[in-house]
C-alpha cells in the first residue's frame, strides 16, 4: 500500500549562514501572523503559478545568494581581522557582494603570550570568497570560531593575510614582519614591566 504525505516524504530544509536573514523575515511575517512556513508555501505556490514572473522579480531586486561552483558551497572565509582598539588587518576593503562582522567565539590566545593580539576579542570580517580573492592558494588551511549568532559557533577558514595578522608574517626581514616583531616587542615589555 502507498502512501503519499508530508511524513513519508523527503526532508527538505536550508540553514542561512547569517541567522540574522532568518530572523527579521520571522519577525516581520510575526507581525502579520504568518511563520516562515507559510511564507515558504505561498512562495512556492506563487512560483508554480508563474515561474517566469517571480524568476524576473527575483532577478530585478537582485536577491539571488552568490553564485555556487559546482559541487560544493562556496567556503565562509574571514579575509580581515579588527582589533579591541578598531584597527583592521587583512584585506578589510576587499571588494565583496556580501559580508559579515563576527566576534571570535573565545578570547585570541595564541602560545606565544607576546602576540600583539593576545587576549582580544577579535571581529573577523567574513564573507564567501570563491574565486574573489585569487582561488584557494591564498586561503589558509586553518579555521578559527566565530560567534555567527552572537550564540551559534561557526568555524571558518581565514585567508593568508588574516593568518598573518594573527601570527606574524612569515618571511622574516621584510617591512611587514619587523613592524609585527616591533610590537610583539612592545607587548613583551609592557607584561615584564
Amino acid at each position: 500500500m502507498s502512501t503519499d504525505n508530508a511524513h513519508s516524504r523527503d526532508a527538505r530544509a536550508f540553514r542561512p549562514f547569517d541567522p540574522r536573514e532568518y530572523d527579521y523575515a520571522a519577525a516581520e511575517l510575526a507581525d502579520r501572523d504568518k511563520t516562515i512556513g507559510d511564507f515558504l508555501h505561498a512562495a512556492l505556490r506563487w512560483f508554480n503559478k508563474n515561474p517566469k514572473h517571480v524568476l524576473a522579480t527575483l532577478d530585478e531586486e537582485r536577491v539571488w545568494p552568490p553564485q555556487r561552483h559546482a559541487g560544493r558551497r562556496a567556503a565562509v572565509t574571514a579575509y580581515a581581522v579588527r582589533d579591541a582598539t578598531g584597527g583592521w588587518y587583512g584585506d578589510p576593503d576587499l571588494p565583496v557582494e556580501r559580508r559579515w562582522d563576527y566576534p571570535m567565539a573565545h578570547p585570541f590566545e595564541p602560545a606565544d603570550e607576546y602576540n600583539p593580539l593576545y587576549g582580544q576579542v577579535l571581529t573577523l570580517r567574513c564573507a564567501e570568497l570563491g574565486n574573489n580573492i585569487g582561488r584557494e592558494q591564498h586561503i589558509s588551511p586553518y579555521a578559527v570560531r566565530v560567534l555567527a549568532d552572537q550564540r551559534r559557533e561557526v568555524a571558518v577558514r581565514i585567508t593568508a593575510a588574516v593568518q598573518d595578522a594573527l601570527f606574524g608574517p612569515p618571511i622574516t626581514g621584510t617591512p611587514e614582519r619587523a613592524a609585527w616583531e616591533r610590537l610583539r616587542d612592545q607587548r613583551r615589555r609592557s607584561i615584564e614591566t
